[in-house]
């Protein structure tokens, strides 16, 4: 005797059919809700605005967590230096506007977040080699009942677009969660393009010579102080016997 298979596919149709002919909703027509367009990011709408943006490397990102918001931006908008806003918080100025403000501001801090070898073969007139967070943090110190300073501080690196925006962005954001209703430090910059540009241009506001970051004379200590920036952010003590002998002095550009 043969066994007889059931054909599902065959018999769905109908028990579609006959469950609709009960269903009390079934000559009533579903429409879905209206898609509630949502406020466009702000990396749209800088996009939009056909604004090109002078950290495209560090903040272009639609996912990145470094983008803000409008609003908070909006806190440190009336500064003393001309210059433009980006997503991160901290405003860029030229490199005519970085010429002035070291003619005529007394009050200047400049900021070097290259690495040790870069900054020792070449830099700006003045700058500080502050080149994790740590150090800045430790020159810089953001504490309760802080007097609010004077100081016009200047961040810059290679090109600009990753290692000093990433610093003044920490820098930026940790002042504006301390405990003081006001920023210790307000006017913060960063150098547009970066020392790469200004060593072309400027040069008599230079020293020393302009090396790369990714010169293949220092890739040891290259990953030295990616390691070192690395186990900061991760909070932890650069305490290990490994890092122990790794300072800034030890990075030191070799003599030419």
């Amino acid at each position: 005797m043969k066994s007889q298979t059931l054909d599902i596919k065959s018999i769905t149709p109908r028990c579609e059919s006959f469950r609709s002919s009960f269903s009390p909703f079934s000559d009533v027509e579903i429409s879905l809700p209206p898609k509630i367009c949502k406020t466009p990011e702000p990396w749209i709408m800088m996009k939009n605005r056909h604004r090109r943006l002078t950290l495209d490397e560090f903040c272009l990102s639609p996912n990145s967590p470094d983008v803000i918001s409008y609003d908070e931006s909006q806190r440190v908008c009336d500064t003393v230096l001309p210059s433009e806003q980006t997503l991160i918080g901290v405003r860029t100025i030229d490199l005519s506007t970085l010429k002035q403000v070291i003619k005529d501001h007394v009050s200047v801090e400049i900021i070097d977040c290259r690495y040790p070898y870069e900054y020792n073969a070449g830099h700006i007139k003045g700058a500080l080699n502050l080149w994790n967070e740590d150090l800045l943090l430790n020159h810089f110190p953001i504490e309760k009942d802080v007097p609010q300073s004077p100081s016009i501080l200047l961040f810059y690196c290679e090109f600009s677009g990753t290692r000093a925006p990433a610093l003044a962005r920490h820098f930026r954001r940790t002042d504006q969660h301390s405990c003081n209703p006001y920023l210790i430090y307000k006017e913060v910059y960063l150098i547009d393009k970066g020392f790469c540009e200004v060593f072309e241009h400027y040069n008599e506001i230079c020293e020393g010579e302009y090396i790369e970051m990714n010169d293949e004379r220092f890739v040891i200590k290259k990953k030295e102080c990616s390691r070192i920036i690395a186990y900061i952010r991760k909070g932890r003590q650069v305490s290990s016997p490994r890092y122990s002998n790794i300072t800034p002095l030890s990075l030191s550009a070799p003599s030419v």
